[in-house]
């Protein structure tokens, strides 16, 4: 056995595992997995505090020098000049960090049905929460003229809002589009299961939404549980203290407060019940949740989109915080989202266009393979450049003779200045 300096790679983790004081020991790196008994777990510490290998065997039970070679080969364990340039800055730069990939390669590993499912203890699919008071939703028949292919163009996120309250009906279509279960379907060893506009992983719908509501018109400010079957709101105990500090946590990961205007009219805290998916899966059920909260956010996205209001999602949020006022308990309940909405700024129709400051001519397209054809760059102002293809441009005269057009794949409008719209016209009959 080498006597070699020895350290514990930085992609290892470690967790407490069995009642007799082992561990379960996870290699992010390689996805090996290995149950270490505390008599080498004790023999691991002496090498990690400066024992040489051989010596630290000698001194434990039998097996003790076969299972450090086993860590050896299979790199749990390396030299010390590998373990420095493992634990370099530069190795997670642009990486994730060890445990983010153990995690990921945990998720992606499992996957599977247990063998029986506890038809004893199925957990409940729907949350009842009574609230200090309810406050039911209307159901629309929505009269919209947008199609599908139009909301897909137009999706985007939007951190500025107006000043003024949300409708309580378009509140009310949004939940009916996005979280409302329309259907309820019996299956046998399933129990109950619902239909709704996104999918989940195995129907199981574990996602429960809140809406902290800040501004909309017939609806008091507060914390309430949304009832996707029953379309109604239920008013749980808050302090405007702490919604105004979540409002203000909010605003700070949607980018820098200064610059952005207004407030959003409703936050939608997003938890997930673990239970109902963690009982009919092994291995993925964290990855299953995530997954629909990805799903959960496009149909938000769409639906904000089809209702002329202002959607983003906000990608960090204080989980724990918002466990101690919503009074869940973490192992069984987390938050796994936040999803902002309110009133836009200005309509599209009414929103300033960008000026083209500059077009330059690309000697190919981002867009094509084909050599051949040709790209433009517009130059929007405040840092920000768009590649495009010159067969992507709409254009058309007004009729004070400005040339407008579409950027950002058709969410803004732009107009050009009278030289950059000569050249840009130049570049197309030269096309």
């Amino acid at each position: 056995m080498p006597d070699a300096e020895y350290r514990l790679s930085p992609y290892c983790v470690l967790c407490p595992h069995g009642r007799d004081g082992g561990a379960l020991l996870v290699h992010a790196l390689y996805g090996s997995r290995f149950e270490l008994a505390p008599a080498l777990l004790r023999v691991l510490a002496d090498v990690l505090d400066g024992t040489s290998p051989a010596v630290a065997a000698a001194r434990a039970a039998t097996g003790a020098a076969d299972a450090l070679e086993t860590l050896m080969a299979e790199k749990v364990l390396v030299v010390r000049e590998e373990a420095d340039r493992l634990t370099h800055p530069d190795q997670f730069r642009s990486r994730l960090e060890p445990i983010e990939l153990a995690f990921h390669r945990g998720f992606n590993e499992g996957g599977f049905f247990p063998d029986e499912l506890d038809q004893a203890h199925p957990p409940i699919m729907v949350k009842h929460v009574t609230g200090t008071r309810s406050v039911p939703l209307e159901t629309h028949t929505l009269d919209v003229r947008k199609d599908l292919a139009q909301c897909f163009s137009e999706r985007r996120s939007i951190r500025d809002y107006e000043d003024r309250p949300l409708e309580k009906r378009r509140l009310e279509q949004f939940l009916q589009l996005t979280t409302r279960a329309h259907a309820l379907v019996e299956v046998d060893g399933l129990g109950t299961m619902s239909i709704r506009s996104y999918p989940s992983g195995g129907a199981r719908y574990p996602l429960e939404i809140y809406p902290i509501v800040y501004a909309v018109d017939g609806v008091e400010p507060g914390i309430y549980h949304y009832h996707p079957y029953h379309h109604r709101l239920a008013a749980l105990d808050s302090e405007d203290a702490f919604r105004r500090e979540l409002l203000f946590a909010a605003r700070r990961r949607m980018g820098d407060p200064a610059t952005l205007r207004g407030t959003p009219a409703v936050l939608f805290l997003v938890t997930a019940v673990f239970a109902r998916t963690c009982w009919k899966y092994r291995g993925v059920p964290y990855h299953l949740i995530l997954q629909e909260v990805g799903a959960l956010y496009q149909t938000m996205y769409l639906a904000a989109t089809l209702l002329d209001l202002a959607p983003c999602a906000v990608g960090a949020f204080p989980e724990l915080a918002v466990a101690e006022v919503l009074g869940v308990d973490s192992r069984d309940e987390a938050q796994v989202g936040l999803f902002a909405l309110g009133v836009p700024a200005s309509s599209e129709a009414g929103r300033a266009p960008v000026v083209v400051g500059a077009v330059r001519r690309l000697e190919t397209s981002p867009f094509s393979p084909d050599p051949r054809r040709s790209g433009l760059e517009l130059d929007l102002g405040r840092g920000r450049k768009e590649l495009t293809d010159l067969e992507h441009l709409s254009l058309r005269r007004d009729a004070d003779g400005t040339l407008t057009g579409s950027v950002m794949g058709g969410r803004q409008r732009a107009t050009f200045t009278p030289d950059d719209g000569a050249a840009l016209m130049r570049l197309l009959d030269s096309g």
